[in-house]
C-alpha cells in the first residue's frame, strides 16, 4: 500500500455544542487531541482541515490547511471542502490516498485504517466508507487521491452532502463491530451535544475503574 495521509476535519460551526467542541475536555484531554493521537500511528502523516480561523489550532504541532473558498461561509460549504484540501495536499506531495477522520469521535477504531485499506476492492473504487450496524459513517473514509478532479466538479456543481457523493463516485463499505471500548458499543460515537459529552466522560470513569487495583 502507497504512503496513506490521514486529514482530520475541524471546520465544523459546533451550533448544537455551543462552543468549539474540538478543544472540549474529556477525561483531561481535548477531543482534537485524543483524535491525534488515536490517528497518528495508522498514517504516515497527519494534517488538520479548518474552514475558518486557523489560529486556535495553531499550537497542536500539525500542519494546517485552509478549505477551498469560494467566497462564501467555509461552514457552508460542509465536510467535502476539507476533504478536498486533504485531497489536493496529498496529490502535491505524492500520497496516493487520504483518510478523512472526524474530529469528534475520539472512540474510532486503532484499526480503522488498516480495515479501510483491507476493504478496497479494487482500483476503480474510489472511496471506502466506514459503516457500524448497517449506518454509514462517511467522514471516516479511505479516499483514492486519483478521484480528486471529479468529486470537485461534483462540488462545483452543488455538490455539499456526503450522502449524495455515492452519484459522483464509485464507492464500498467497511463494516465495523461492536466495541468494548466505546460508549455503547459504538465504535463511531460522535459528541453533538454536551450532554454526548457527559455520556462518553460517564463511560471513561466506568471504564478507567475497572483497571484499579
Amino acid at each position: 500500500m502507497d504512503r496513506i495521509l490521514g486529514v482530520i476535519l475541524a471546520g465544523g460551526n459546533s451550533r448544537r455544542f455551543g462552543s468549539d467542541k474540538a478543544f472540549a475536555n474529556l477525561g483531561g484531554q481535548s477531543l482534537i487531541a485524543r483524535t491525534i493521537a488515536r490517528a497518528r500511528p495508522q498514517v504516515d502523516q497527519v494534517v488538520l482541515a479548518v474552514g475558518r480561523d486557523p489560529k486556535p489550532y495553531a499550537g497542536l504541532g500539525l500542519e494546517l490547511i485552509l478549505d477551498p473558498s469560494d467566497g462564501t461561509d467555509p461552514v457552508q460549504q460542509g465536510p467535502l471542502a476539507g476533504i478536498l484540501a486533504g485531497l489536493a495536499y496529498g496529490e502535491t506531495r505524492g500520497f496516493a490516498h487520504v483518510v478523512s477522520f472526524a474530529c469528534d469521535t475520539p472512540f474510532f477504531p486503532s484499526n480503522l485504517v488498516s480495515t479501510l485499506v483491507n476493504a478496497l476492492p479494487g482500483r476503480e473504487t474510489d472511496c471506502v466508507v466506514a459503516a457500524h450496524n448497517g449506518e454509514s459513517h462517511r467522514i471516516f473514509c479511505l479516499w483514492r487521491v486519483a478521484c480528486r478532479a471529479r468529486l470537485e466538479t461534483a462540488f462545483a456543481g452543488g455538490l455539499r452532502k456526503m450522502e449524495y457523493v455515492a452519484e459522483a463516485l464509485d464507492l464500498a463499505h467497511a463494516e465495523f463491530p461492536t466495541s468494548d471500548e466505546a460508549p455503547l458499543g459504538d465504535p463511531f460515537f460522535n459528541i453533538n451535544s454536551p450532554e454526548d459529552l457527559v455520556k462518553a466522560e460517564h463511560y471513561l470513569n466506568n471504564a478507567n475503574a475497572l483497571f484499579k487495583v
